[in-house]
């Protein structure tokens, strides 16, 4: 189990060595989102939005560390989920919350 870990932590580590070096960024803002999943602008948003999507803001805009984005990539994506299924999943949250705020109008 420890070598394991130490084995996730190499890989968080040396991918977020190449985003970083290939962006020139330690924090990714929507666009650079948009590049690296694949995801559209509204998916990537929704992204941001969710709660286990640790996000930083600064003014406005909500960027997310490098770090904090591939450790999240890797830790969700452990049964070899790949942007797909993210797609695939922000769309039913979407559609989820949507229907709460329909309902909650014909009550």
């Amino acid at each position: 189990m420890n070598n394991t870990n130490i084995n996730i932590n190499d890989l968080i580590q040396n991918e977020v060595n190449r985003i970083s070096l290939k962006y020139g960024k330690d924090f990714l803002d929507c666009d650079d989102l948009i590049k690296i999943t694949g995801l559209g602008r509204d998916n990537v948003r929704t992204l941001l939005r969710r709660k286990d999507f640790s996000t930083t803001k600064v003014g406005k805009r909500q960027v997310v560390s490098v770090l904090n984005f591939v450790t999240w990539l890797t830790l969700n994506n452990k049964q070899k989920r790949g942007a797909k299924w993210l797609r695939i999943r922000l769309l039913q949250q979407k559609k989820d919350k949507w229907r709460r705020w329909y309902f909650s109008k014909k009550k």
